[in-house]
């Protein structure tokens, strides 16, 4: 009876933890969208994009694909990490 109730409890953790990841990637991606739309508009509004604007919106592409990555398997490649580290200094 212990175990069968210890093993209820596992599922349900294991189950809010998975819906927190969930919707924390949601959120997480909705953002990086709202920002790299925002962003863009403004680039259009000036009439023109500079090096940096453009750079900036490869950083969105690249925080969009480590979101879809880790969404798919859970975990973050090395490539994804290593791009955010040289940019985002």
């Amino acid at each position: 009876m212990m175990r069968h109730k210890t093993a209820l409890i596992h599922k349900l953790g294991d189950a809010l933890v998975d819906g927190f990841h969930y919707l924390a990637l949601f959120g997480i991606g909705f953002t990086i969208v709202w920002s790299a739309v925002h962003d863009y508009i403004e680039m259009m509004k000036t009439g023109h994009a500079t090096l940096e604007d453009i750079l900036l919106l490869f950083i969105y592409i690249e925080l969009g694909a480590m979101v879809g990555t880790y969404t798919s398997n859970g975990q973050v490649f090395g490539f994804f990490r290593k791009q955010l580290e040289i940019h985002g200094h």
